[in-house]
């Protein structure tokens, strides 16, 4: 995906190499015959390039590749390095804040133990 990100949008970045990466494990059904789902591990980037876009052309690529390969969902967690330990925690508020909007707006679900779903099926 990071490397789709700099041939499509490097000229338009202004960057040479921006630096955002997302990290991902596949999860298959117990008799492993197909992949189930997707874990978002990870995904950074540095803070000079956030709220241009960059993320949300990461995210949909993720949403292509996981539909052509036919996966249930894509899940994660919220980490509390990013979000702070609670709703009350003013120093990671604002953060809290962009993350929530950012998976929001990209249709994801997210739990009161913050995690964050997107299902890519209907649900039975």
């Amino acid at each position: 995906l990071r490397g789709y990100l700099l041939e499509k949008y490097q000229d338009k970045c202004g960057y040479e190499n921006p630096v955002i990466q997302m990290t991902c494990e596949a999860n298959y059904d117990k008799e492993l015959n197909y992949l189930k789902s997707i874990f978002i591990v990870d995904f950074t980037s540095d803070s000079q390039i956030q709220n241009k876009g960059y993320g949300s052309v990461m995210i949909q690529q993720l949403f292509i590749y996981a539909t052509q390969i036919d996966v249930e969902y894509i899940s994660g967690e919220l980490s509390f390095v990013d979000i702070g330990k609670d709703e009350n925690d003013e120093e990671k508020s604002e953060h809290r804040k962009m993350l929530y909007h950012f998976y929001k707006k990209h249709g994801f679900i997210i739990t009161e133990d913050k995690m964050i779903y997107k299902y890519l099926k209907k649900q039975n």
